[in-house]
């Protein structure tokens, strides 16, 4: 049975908004984005783990009222929490 066509499709273009322009670069990124190019699997599977691990800390933060909503604040609570997660 066809979907009826009040709902909008996500295949068709004109019913999307249209995507934003990237922003700047937030300085969480930093850390791992300046350093050198390193093509090792090893590390680069650590940076990942470590960023899930970093977004997740930061998103239950927030859930649980623990963390003011500004970009300032997300900023100094994970300069302080990345040294925590970071693979040694």
């Amino acid at each position: 049975m066809p979907r009826p066509r009040s709902v909008t499709s996500l295949d068709d273009p004109t019913t999307l908004p249209p995507t934003a322009e990237p922003g700047p670069t937030s300085r969480l990124d930093d850390a791992f984005d300046d350093a050198i190019a390193v093509d090792d699997p090893a590390t680069i599977t650590g940076r990942g783990v470590t960023r899930g691990l970093l977004l997740h800390a930061l998103l239950e933060e927030l859930i649980h009222g623990l963390l003011p909503a500004d970009e300032a604040a997300l900023q100094a609570r994970a300069a302080t929490l990345l040294p925590r997660l970071a693979p040694t």
